[in-house]
């Protein structure tokens, strides 16, 4: 506790007339430091995600696809119903590796494919998953999926037919997943009269929207108000000391 009372004085002190420091040093307080968790810890772009639903809708069309349901490390081999799921995940693989080579160390896994994308695809609307009776489940609550299927939104983001159309679908995906995140950085840009949000604003600030009752004009009255080059580099360096797993 004497140590995250250091740091936070630390921050604070940089300038003590600034409300943004102080707005810092309480967020590193809160329990919900973290901010936005919307998404998992994934790294793709629109082609790896038609490429996926490509894969499926290949091997099963609209219909049921059963997936693996334990990790590889503890079955590695695929049981009954599971064949087609293993098939799905090669073909990926092997479409990934004919687009760039580079990819090869990002590869899709069965466990990969399930335990993280999946999760984020349900979030976008491109796929519903299910339980072992075929029941849908809550795309923000954990649980046991047996089944996931291509949803109209995917079908219609596979079969379009011009860049506009791909990227409405794909759009529509993210601000799926977002939950109007893209909306209200939107917003800040526009009320601040900016083209773009730098990363220690998203990371600092916008992150933290609507967060313990934070609105976006609050926020926006803390955002690049006077946090100055050295300054942002010291909030990091003094932020990632305590923070660090």
């Amino acid at each position: 506790m004497l140590k995250l009372e250091k740091i936070l004085l630390e921050i604070t002190q940089l300038d003590p007339s600034k409300e943004c420091l102080k707005f810092l040093a309480n967020r590193i307080k809160s329990s919900d430091y973290r901010g936005l968790h919307l998404s998992q810890h994934n790294r793709y772009d629109q082609n790896k995600i038609k490429t996926i639903i490509q894969a499926i809708f290949n091997e099963v069309g609209e219909n049921f696809l059963q997936i693996r349901t334990t990790d590889m490390s503890k079955r590695p081999s695929n049981i009954i119903g599971e064949e087609v799921y293993a098939k799905v995940v090669d073909n990926i693989c092997k479409s990934e590796i004919a687009q760039d080579n580079l990819r090869k160390k990002n590869q899709v896994t069965q466990d990969s494919l399930r335990k993280n994308l999946f999760v984020d695809m349900h979030r976008m609307g491109l796929i519903e998953r299910y339980n072992k009776n075929k029941e849908p489940t809550n795309p923000y609550i954990q649980s046991n999926i047996k089944y996931i299927s291509l949803t109209p939104l995917a079908i219609e983001f596979l079969n379009a037919q011009d860049l506009l159309r791909k990227n409405f679908c794909y759009t529509q995906a993210l601000e799926n997943l977002l939950q109007g995140f893209g909306a209200e950085c939107r917003e800040v840009m526009i009320e601040l009269e900016n083209h773009y949000l730098d990363i220690e604003e998203m990371m600092f600030f916008v992150t933290f929207l609507n967060i313990e009752n934070f609105t976006r004009s609050e926020i926006i009255e803390l955002e690049n108000i006077g946090v100055k080059p050295y300054p942002k580099r010291k909030i990091k360096r003094v932020s990632a000391k305590l923070l660090q797993p």
